[in-house]
């Protein structure tokens, strides 16, 4: 086996795909018996959707209704049609949906998935991983990636730290069955903030509340209808819904904690795995998705042996500040949503703010990941995302130049284009070069994709 994948959640499958892309032989671990349906996170981010666009993915979230707005700290102010990407919108798709649409595609791709089946222990050495299961087998791979989580196995075992800071708060969100009442979108009250927005699919309703100056007894309980319905009366009072049911549950904080290192000889970390935040504008499973689409191509080019020097150091190198980004930027949303009179002020000239177009894109730019560019280079375009959207539905880099004959001698790893403008773009959509630049295009091709 060249990969082992802990976590079958969106990352896992996602990561799947894209080491599959490329032939990697793959097994995919969870410890669940069957995939557990729950919505979870709800929508896709403009960058998710370009990625999927990107990889011909994006037909299969045809019946999802787009949303052309973002909330801050719970208020709906950021436009994200006025992004600078080829996809200027985000979609409302539950968590289930993306990882039902991610394992087809892994299975159809040749990925091995193996329910019930939990990550217990492992060592690694110079030449490979061997991870022990709950039922007392062993698995041997070259490479290890822990998807599982945020109380992440792989990461214990691994021995990499998770620094951050501790909750302030309680939240709590659920999808219920309500018999009465009407939904009232973004709800701030004395005790801090209330989201009643739509109904499911399923017909129930999703409910968040976010309850400043306690923090949960127990954050590993259960949750009850009792006690959900509590939180729900704290913030909307004599208007809170009967509820009758619920399909899911659960209970969240601010805590916010990311690992000290990605990597760790030959075990990863992507997703949550790797950093854990405030479940503000769906920033988890949309940052997660992009650590797979960062990671994959690299690791497969080191199962190939093809990967230069250094390359798969450049994941840590790009992600984790991303990530890092993201943790911040929910901690601002939590300061924005206190319930008191000053965070008040604040609000309001936050809101008069976001009235500027420009500030308005920077922001929505910012929570969507729109916004994110690696090392640049010599010209503007390196470094961001591609300007157009193009499909790399193979996998492979793709060189875009009026000589056809310049990639030939990558062409495993790299496809070419006819164009105007020579622009190498790597498997995730980032520009490596683009003309003109001062580093050749022969240099650029083997510093991202190795020797020819």
């Amino acid at each position: 086996m060249d990969v082992i994948v802990a976590g079958a959640g969106p990352v896992g499958l996602m990561l799947a795909c894209e080491l599959r892309l490329h032939g990697v032989r793959t097994v995919v671990l969870d410890r669940l018996d069957a995939p557990t349906g729950l919505s979870k996170a709800l929508n896709l981010h403009p960058r998710s959707v370009d990625t999927f666009a990107m990889r011909g993915l994006l037909d299969r979230f045809e019946d999802a209704p787009e949303l052309p707005l973002q909330h801050f700290a719970g208020m709906r102010l950021l436009d994200l049609t006025r992004t600078r990407t080829p996809h200027p919108y985000g979609l409302l798709v539950p968590q289930a949906s993306v990882e039902e649409v991610l394992e087809k595609r892994a299975l159809e791709l040749g990925a091995e998935i193996r329910r019930g089946c939990e990550v217990t222990g492992l060592t690694q050495d110079d030449s490979g991983v061997t991870v022990e299961t709950g039922d007392g087998a062993t698995i041997r791979a070259s490479w290890l990636v822990g998807c599982d989580g945020g109380r992440s196995t792989v990461r214990k075992l691994a021995g990499i730290a998770f620094p951050g800071t501790a909750a302030t708060l309680s939240g709590y969100v659920g999808d219920v069955v309500v018999t009465s009442g009407t939904a009232t979108g973004w709800v701030r009250s004395g005790n801090g903030l209330l989201l009643w927005p739509f109904v499911m699919p399923d017909g129930s309703t999703r409910i968040l509340t976010v309850d400043y100056g306690r923090t949960h007894d127990d954050k590993d309980a259960p949750v009850t209808i009792e006690e959900f319905a509590a939180s729900v009366r704290g913030h909307l009072g004599d208007r809170t819904p009967e509820i009758a049911a619920a399909t899911w549950l659960s209970r969240f904080s601010d805590a916010a904690r990311q690992a000290e290192r990605y990597r760790d000889g030959r075990v990863f970390l992507a997703g949550d795995a790797a950093h854990v935040h405030m479940p503000f504008g769906g920033q988890g499973m949309n940052t997660g998705l992009q650590d797979a689409a960062n990671l994959g191509w690299k690791l497969a080019l080191a199962v190939r042996g093809q990967a230069p020097d250094g390359l798969l150091d450049t994941y840590h190198a790009e992600r984790h500040p991303v990530a890092a980004s993201v943790l911040e930027n929910t901690l601002q949303q939590v300061a924005l949503g206190a319930p008191d009179a000053a965070t008040t002020r604040l609000r309001e000239l936050f809101a008069q703010l976001m009235a500027v177009p420009e500030a308005n894109r920077l922001l929505a730019e910012d929570v969507s990941a729109v916004s994110v560019r690696y090392e640049p280079g010599g010209n503007p375009l390196v470094g961001a995302y591609m300007p157009q959207a193009l499909r790399l539905d193979d996998g492979r880099g793709l060189l875009v130049t009026p000589d056809e004959r310049q990639g030939a001698a990558w062409a495993d790893r790299v496809r070419t284009a006819p164009g105007e403008t020579r622009l190498l773009v790597r498997p995730d959509g980032y520009v490596a070069w683009a003309e003109p630049c001062e580093e050749r295009l022969e240099t650029a091709l083997t510093r991202w994709f190795g020797p020819a």
